[in-house]
């Protein structure tokens, strides 16, 4: 997971963010923390602002994106929680939590396939958690952007 994270765009930071210790016998405790180095680039073929859907099409939207967590191999413990609804202009900002378990490659298929599906939301927040073998806790935060 460690070499994935290198291979992305993004800066891994040092520590105290990101760091691997001794853990309890043979095992280590880690934490890996990355900025990420996003950006506008033209040349981008999607461009949300162009897909965006009304607040009433927030629930087909959801049922697409859990779909899409299925299909790529990312298993949610349950259907996204909204956290919070901020009304920006014509548009509305809606929060999902949403928690599951997956492998970092699984995950990674998932973040794709949403981008190749042009759905428009973005992550505010993701936490990766090593719960076994290659299996890791994702609990992350969805931001959708709908329009009033």
């Amino acid at each position: 997971m460690f070499a994935s994270f290198k291979n992305e765009r993004g800066e891994v930071l040092p520590k105290p963010h990101s760091y691997i210790k001794d853990g309890e016998g043979d095992n280590f405790a880690f934490a890996i923390t990355m900025k990420p180095n996003y950006g506008l680039q033209i040349s981008d073929p999607f461009q949300a602002l162009e897909h965006l859907t009304f607040k009433e099409g927030l629930p087909l939207t959801l049922r697409k994106f859990s779909r899409i967590a299925g299909e790529s191999g990312f298993k949610m413990s349950a259907e996204p929680s909204q956290l919070s609804v901020d009304k920006a202009g014509e548009y509305r900002r809606v929060v999902y939590k949403t928690v599951g378990m997956a492998t970092y490659g699984d995950f990674h298929k998932f973040v794709r396939a949403l981008y190749n599906e042009k759905m428009p939301c973005a992550f505010k927040k993701i936490t990766m958690v090593p719960v076994k073998d290659e299996q890791i806790r994702v609990t992350a935060e969805a931001l959708f952007t709908v329009k009033e």
